[in-house]
């Protein structure tokens, strides 16, 4: 059982970073607006610090689950 504030992290939740990185790339490539372009870039940013946290609790749920 998780913890209060605890984030469960399920596999699918890796899905929304990919989303992200994909929209921003998508994105910032038919922006012509430097200003835009950045911002879809900070955006894929984002998408990437996410998948790495919810890889980082995905592996974290992992191990406590197995007993180490």
């Amino acid at each position: 059982m998780a913890r209060w504030g605890e984030f469960r992290a399920r596999p699918f939740h890796l899905g929304f970073g990919a989303l992200a990185i994909a929209c921003a790339v998508v994105s910032a490539a038919l922006m012509e607006d430097a200003t835009l372009r950045a911002g879809w870039i900070v955006l894929g940013m984002a998408g990437l610090v996410w998948l790495g946290f919810v890889s980082w609790a995905l592996l974290r749920q992992r191990r406590r689950g197995s007993g180490e």
